[in-house]
């Protein structure tokens, strides 16, 4: 499982030695840009600076104080003009941060907050962020998700999970799992922070926040997938081994498959049932031919890539998948049924949650 180590920092961390915090294995930094209606978080230059220098990843969050949707529009543009510098350098997503203290300001100007209005809120935000091109989403806990917020309308954006029992309980692509850790170079407790995608390809390979996808080598055969889960819906398109599709905990039931040359024939087995019929096409809209599933958890995945003619030698889909919550089981080339393939990737009656697929 892709586990990538990274702290998130704000006004309270003053003294960073950024040279000695990447020493400690640390990736990525999620730097607080701001908050409410234009306030600039004081060491946002110093720590961008600083984490940049060190060759870290970066990413923002901006903590919300609205009163109304159209505050929280406002805040985005507020933060655009902060990180626009940094277009090109940002490689992490943008952030929104609302909490119990944006609720407790909206009610002290007399706002009903519910839960239209903080998902509405967040909504927007996350619009503003993604129409000047940035990659947008959201920092949230588990009473929010469970009590707070639609998230069948926050489905499109990555969630920042705030989850500190152990395993995300949830699904994610970052979870901040405690706030009293220690990292060299930072005095007193930091939060620390797992990304479970790998952010700064994903955000390449889709032009986000001003980064430009990495051109194909000659020759080589670019394979695009994406699943859909039982929670989180269709997620977004992987390309090659930039990164799996899925969500560590949401159970696998569809998958989209298409490669840049040749093509592919695959098909998916529904757990406690059979294998569904093959398909060739990549279309989440055609339920005929367009991907592999019907909505129920799958436990298998079988691939076959037809090497075109003027490929030569014969090239194959190599692929894996993990078992819910557990780590890959080895890869599988086309249908080969040799040493540890058994024609298949999975196990049945085990669901699935992480899908990877390259063409070698």
């Amino acid at each position: 499982m892709l586990e990538i180590k990274g702290i998130d920092l704000s006004t309270w961390q003053k003294e960073v030695d950024w040279q000695e915090v990447k020493s400690d294995g640390v990736h990525f930094a999620i730097l607080r840009a701001g908050f409410g209606n234009g306030s600039r978080d004081e060491m946002f230059e110093s720590h961008i600076t600083g984490a940049l220098g060190a060759g870290l990843g970066v990413g923002v969050y901006w903590f919300l104080y609205p009163a109304s949707v159209e505050d929280a529009r406002r805040e985005a543009r507020e933060c655009l003009k902060i990180i626009e510098p940094y277009k090109g350098k940002i490689n992490y997503p943008v952030y929104a941060d609302y909490e119990y203290d944006s609720e407790r300001y909206a009610q002290e100007q007399g706002v009903a907050v519910n839960k239209a209005f903080r998902t509405s809120c967040i909504t927007a935000f996350c619009e503003e962020i993604e129409k000047s091109g940035w990659y947008a989403g959201y920092y949230s806990n588990l009473d929010y998700l469970r009590n707070k917020l639609d998230t069948d309308r926050l489905k499109r954006y990555d969630l920042w999970l705030a989850d500190y029992s152990g395993g995300p309980e949830y699904p994610c692509g970052m979870q901040q799992f405690t706030n009293t850790g220690r990292v060299r170079g930072i005095d007193g407790d930091v939060d620390l922070n797992t990304a479970y995608y790998d952010y700064p390809s994903r955000l390449a390979e889709k032009g986000c926040n001003g980064l430009k996808p990495s051109s194909p080598v000659q020759g080589e055969i670019l394979a695009e997938y994406r699943v859909r889960g039982k929670k989180g819906g269709w997620y977004p398109p992987v390309r090659n081994l930039s990164d799996y599709a899925g969500a560590v905990g949401d159970a696998i039931t569809d998958i989209a498959v298409k490669v840049s040359r040749g093509s592919v024939r695959y098909r998916v087995h529904i757990q406690g049932g059979g294998w569904f019929p093959y398909v060739t096409g990549y279309d989440i809209g055609n339920t005929a031919n367009g991907y592999a599933g019907n909505g129920q958890a799958i436990d298998a995945v079988e691939i076959y890539y037809e090497t075109p003619d003027d490929i030569r030698p014969y090239r194959k889909a190599k692929y894996r998948v993990s078992p819910l919550g557990g780590g890959y089981w080895p890869w599988q080339y086309d249908r080969e049924t040799n040493g540890s393939q058994d024609g298949y990737a999975g196990v049945f009656g085990q669901q699935i949650d992480r899908f990877q697929l390259t063409i070698t």
